[in-house]
This record gives C-alpha cells, sequence and structure tokens, in this order.
C-alpha cells in the first residue's frame, strides 16, 4: 500500500512538473513572437489602471500619444513626470500612459506624491505580469516611446528625457 502511495505520489509530481516545463515554453515562444513584432508600432495591449479598470492601447488611435515605462522608486522617472507637469499645456490633447509593474500602493502614493491628477490625459497603468516590459525590451527605466496618430513609433527614449525634447518631436 506504501509503495502505491509512493508510486502515485510521483507520478502527479512528474506530470505536474512536465505540464508546467510545457506551459513555460509556450509562454516563452508567444513572447518571443511578440518581440518579434518591436516597438514600431503601438502594441495592442490591455492593462489596468490604479482603479481596476481596464485600459487598452488600441483605443489611441487618431491621436499622438506617450508611453512612459517606469517605476515609482524611480528619481530620473519622478524628474521626467515633473518637467511634464511643468508643460502639461502641451499635453492636454495628448495621451500620456504611464506603464510600471510596481504595486498598487505605491503607484498610488507616486500619483498624489506627484500631483498626477494634474494632467488630465495622464493614464497609470499596472504590468502586474510584466508583459509590456518584456515585449518591449526597454534596457533602462524610463523609457519613453512617442507614437503618431496611425499608432506608428516617432520616436524612442532610453532614460530621462526632458519635455521640450518630447514636445518637438511631436511637433514634426
Amino acid at each position: 500500500m506504501k509503495r502505491k502511495v509512493i508510486s502515485f505520489s510521483f507520478v502527479v509530481l512528474f506530470t505536474t512538473v512536465i505540464i508546467f516545463l510545457v506551459f513555460k515554453i509556450f509562454e516563452g515562444q508567444k513572447m518571443k513572437e511578440l518581440k518579434g513584432q518591436n516597438m514600431n508600432e503601438l502594441p495592442d495591449f490591455c492593462l489596468n489602471d490604479l482603479w481596476g479598470a481596464p485600459y487598452c492601447l488600441e483605443d489611441l488611435k487618431g491621436s499622438l500619444s506617450v508611453i512612459i515605462l517606469f517605476a515609482p522608486y524611480c528619481s530620473n522617472c519622478e524628474n521626467e513626470i515633473i518637467d511634464l507637469i511643468k508643460h502639461k499645456e502641451y499635453f492636454e490633447e495628448i495621451p500620456i500612459i504611464m506603464i510600471t509593474n510596481a504595486n498598487e500602493l505605491s503607484c498610488k502614493e507616486y500619483y498624489v506624491k506627484n500631483n498626477l491628477f494634474n494632467l488630465t490625459t495622464l493614464h497609470i497603468l499596472r504590468d502586474t505580469a510584466n508583459d509590456f516590459f518584456k515585449y518591449s525590451g526597454i534596457s533602462a527605466i524610463p523609457s519613453t516611446f512617442l507614437y503618431d496618430e496611425n499608432r506608428r513609433l516617432i520616436q524612442q527614449f532610453a532614460g530621462e528625457t526632458k519635455a521640450k525634447t518630447i514636445i518637438s518631436y511631436l511637433k514634426e
């Protein structure tokens, strides 16, 4: 009887490991396929905002948009957003989408601390599975992507970027 229990446990454990490995292989393949498309066109991702409501990037078609990958603890990220707020009159019609993989509490604290409610077109989205971060292949935060009305990449920046630089590319 004890031998049967041990054999059964081994089979269950072995099966679980095999299923997990197959899942990871398919997940990795999916990310490779997504990465192959790169960021030349704004990808169709749906992420939740700070209050849990879904926000889909495909809805940005028809307007210029700024996508910033950031972390609430990043001082360069904070400097970039403070500079954008100083030039908020330019961004009144341009969606600014900030994407992070940080926890909900730190994102909400960041939102309040930096008075982000002053930018009415700003949305903070949480990428809890890191899919967008993996897809983008970024090497630095903040990373900023500027897209045209047809969701085509205008310019990409790695590291802190001044608002005047972003504005100059969006005006072209």
